[in-house]
């Protein structure tokens, strides 16, 4: 996929119990910008990314590895 076919770049800072959650987005010209914080919990992330599809459209994500299987959870939402 390049990058000129993604509305979005979303990045997950990993937690014991919580993700923080940033994204770039075209309105804001790319800043990066603090959305908010979820549960680490796999239903909080299928939301999540529910959400943000359907505000942008195509998405790239990327997360810092910790105590979670979150690279399966987004990986089976495809």
């Amino acid at each position: 996929m390049h990058s000129e076919n993604i509305a979005a770049y979303i990045g997950l800072d990993v937690h014991k119990e919580t993700l923080a959650v940033a994204i770039a987005a075209p309105e804001r010209l790319g800043e990066v910008r603090y959305y908010g914080t979820i549960n680490n919990e796999a239903q909080a992330v299928r939301r999540l990314f529910q959400k943000l599809q359907g505000l942008y459209g195509n998405i790239l994500s990327c997360y810092e590895a910790g105590p979670v299987v979150l690279g399966y959870i987004i990986n089976s939402q495809r």
